[in-house]
Formats: structure tokens, sequence, C-alpha cells
């Protein structure tokens, strides 16, 4: 477990240990353990996480007794705390030190906030990201637990059966009639959202532009049959034009090599191919690859306040747990 300084700073900043301190210790710790013992609550702890730029606080959770405090009735929301910072005026004059009152859900928000500055840790949300707790006790131990993510690929490329879909010889059929030799689709999808397929085409002599025909499709849908008062699957014909009909057969083709929801969490991206030029076998083949969080190792940061004796070592504890010496 690492030992810091809470200096005081604003949200979102560096912190240079040499810059950002003020001769008053962590204030802000002290008013917290003020607030909590006034209160008789023993325990806060603030839940957060982000990645792609975006972070946030998940939850707080407070205890009396041991015991977390479930409804908001029950905590003293009307009394504000003192929340210190560093305010940067302009460029060339000197910082100075200020301060907001905040509700208790917003201070400790904030000093979970701090607690990630002053631990290196500015820049938490970025890219993969990160996740973890800030946790205080009325008897002055205060500790921050941070886990940083990191994004994998897997890739895997698969051939489709074109004989599986009658939408897929269709299509086939279609291309090659229009003297299309290959057609690529991409695709991508974060955060539960797939971006628009990008459809390009190419003949004998290159690029092309997909030509403007229509292709009759019997695709498969559901319908409400009120005899057996149930859904059931049915069989439908739909007429749709040729760069349609491949962003039809692109979603099925993406299903049938296994990547259905391929745009959840950390998503995904992929390539298909379709070609007229080759063997049945080759004829639509899918190159993807899945982005995999990883986890990697908890750091857990003691957090020194200037008004209690400071802890030299310390063993790295379960959330909610005591600071053990």
């Amino acid at each position: 477990m690492k030992n810091i300084k809470l200096a005081i700073v604003t949200s979102g900043m560096s912190v240079d240990d040499n810059k950002n301190t003020n001769s008053n210790g962590d204030i802000n710790i002290s008013n917290a353990i003020s607030w909590m013992k006034r209160n008789n609550i023993d325990t806060a702890i603030v839940n957060y996480s982000g990645s792609g730029d975006s972070g946030s606080v998940d939850s707080l959770e407070f205890f009396k007794a041991g015991k977390p405090i479930n409804e908001k009735k029950d905590l003293p929301t009307d009394e504000n705390l003192r929340f210190d910072k560093i305010q940067y005026l302009t460029k060339t004059s000197k910082n100075c030190f200020q301060f907001k009152e905040l509700n208790c859900d917003n201070f400790f928000r904030d000093l979970c906030y701090q607690a990630l500055n002053c631990s290196g840790n500015s820049g938490w949300e970025i890219d993969s990201g990160s996740s973890g707790y800030f946790q205080i006790t009325s008897d002055g131990q205060a500790k921050l637990a941070i886990t940083n993510f990191s994004t994998e690929e897997e890739t895997s490329v698969t051939y489709i059966d074109i004989d599986k879909r009658d939408e897929f010889q269709k299509v086939l059929s279609t291309l090659k009639d229009q003297g299309i030799t290959l057609v690529e689709v991409e695709y991508s999808g974060s955060g539960d959202s797939g971006d628009a397929f990008h459809v390009s085409a190419r003949d004998e002599n290159g690029d092309i532009e997909l030509p403007d025909v229509k292709i009759e499709l019997t695709i498969d849908g559901v319908a409400f049959n009120r005899e057996s008062n149930a859904y059931e699957k049915v069989k439908k014909t739909s007429l749709k034009n040729l760069d349609d009909a491949i962003s039809h057969i692109a979603n099925k083709i993406i299903y049938d090599a296994g990547h259905s929801g391929y745009e959840n969490n950390e998503g995904g991206c992929g390539l298909i191919e379709i070609r007229t030029d080759v063997s049945k076998s080759k004829a639509i083949m899918i190159n993807h690859t899945d982005f995999i969080k990883k986890d990697g190792d908890e750091c857990v940061y003691k957090i020194g306040s200037g008004l209690l004796d400071p802890i030299v070592t310390a063993k790295k504890t379960k959330k909610g747990a005591a600071i053990e010496p």
C-alpha cells in the first residue's frame, strides 16, 4: 500500500507535490471526519468508474455502527461542508486557496476526485479507464483503491456457408450479374452502439459505385397469430435496393459467425468480404476483432491527514475493512 498526502486541488488537475499543498494540512479530510463524528457515521465509501474519457461516481455508501444507511432521510443532507481547492486565476497570476460549500454527497464525491489526483491518477477515466473506491472512517483512516483496465484484441476469420440462407444466394447472384467481383463491408461499434456499415465494391477494372438495382429477398420474421394467440416465425418478402440488401445480409453474416452483440461494452469491428470470383466455400468471409477489457492489479493508497500521525506501512485491505498498521 502506498502512502500519499492529500493536497488541496480541483478535480481534473495533475498534482505536483511541491506546488499544490497548503499549510493547513488536509483540511478536507479533517472536515469530513468532523462531519462524520457529529452525525455518528463511522464509514463513508465512494465508488467510481470511467472509461472513454467519461467518468463518474457510481454510488456513495454511508454506515452507522457498521450498518449501511439506506434512506436519504437518515442523512443530514441539509448541512453543507467546506471544501477547499486551489483556484488558478490566470496563466501568470499566483494560485490562491478558495473554498466552496457542498452538501454531503457532492463533498465526498469531490474528495474522491481529489484523492485520485493526489495519488497520480488524474486521467483515470481516459481510454480503457479504471474503477475503484475511496473510503474514509471517523477514526481518521482513509484509503483509495484503483484498478486500471487495459483492452486486448481477439481476432478470428470465419467463412460462411452461402447455402444456409436464401438471401446470401440472391445477393451473390445479383452481384455476379452486375459484374461485381468483390464487395467489402466495414463495421464497428462499442458502448452498445454500432456504426452504420461502410460498403464498397469492385469489378475487374477497379472500384465502382453500386448499381441502382432491386432485389426481392425472403426474410425471416415474426407475426402474431390470433388463432393460437402467440407469435410465430414467418417468411416475409421484401424488395430492397442492392445497398440495403448487402447491409441486410451483413447483419446475418455477423450473427452466423457468432458475433451478434459485437457493439456491446468495449465493442468490436470487422471486415466482411463477399466475392463472386472464388469457390462457394470462400465466397463470404468475415474477419472480426473483439475488444476485451482486462482488469489490472488493484493499487491501494493510504491517505494521511496533516492532523494525524502518519502510518508508515499498511496492509492491503478489502473495501469496507479497517486499515491495519
